[in-house]
Parts: structure tokens; sequence; C-alpha cells
């Protein structure tokens, strides 16, 4: 979206909804090194979630905040987790 909002703002024109995924794939949790296995984010790391949260949304915001897609705005409040590792935390 940085290097190139012109396909951001023409996926969105096409018709798609655009939701939040981090700014740069924040992940939320901890892997422990197994892969397997992962620990709850610290409380310096959730205020750091909540800042790429807003960043994320504020950038898709001023390249697609103006785009409809069927009368409702493209940009939608849904989130998909970077690697769909959630600690419980984070939900």
């Amino acid at each position: 979206m940085q290097y190139n909002p012109n396909l951001l703002r023409s996926i969105a024109v096409a018709g798609h909804n655009i939701a939040s995924h981090t700014y740069s794939h924040f992940e939320l949790s901890n892997d422990v090194g197994t892969g397997k296995k992962f620990t709850e984010l610290s409380n310096e790391q959730l205020d750091e979630l909540e800042g790429e949260l807003i960043k994320s949304y504020d950038t898709l915001q001023s390249v697609i905040g103006d785009v409809a897609v069927g009368g409702q705005p493209a940009l939608v409040p849904l989130f998909r987790p970077p690697t769909l590792a959630v600690s419980k935390s984070v939900v």
C-alpha cells in the first residue's frame, strides 16, 4: 500500500472490500521456537500492536476512504492476523 496506493485503490474501486492486516505484519503471539507453541504478548507489545492497527487503518483510510462498494465503504472494520497465530490477550 505504501509503494503502490493506486493498486489498492483500483482493487477497492473494482468492488472489493478492504480490511486491515497490521501495518508491518506485526506478529500477534510470541513463538517460543517450536513453531507450535506460542506465548502471550507483553503489555509493551500490546501497546505497539495498537499503534500498528491505528497506523494501518489511517493509511488505508487515506487511500480508499472515499471508495464505496454497493453503497457501503470499501474499508471495512475487519482484521486478519498476519500469521493467523493469535494470543488470548490479542483476541
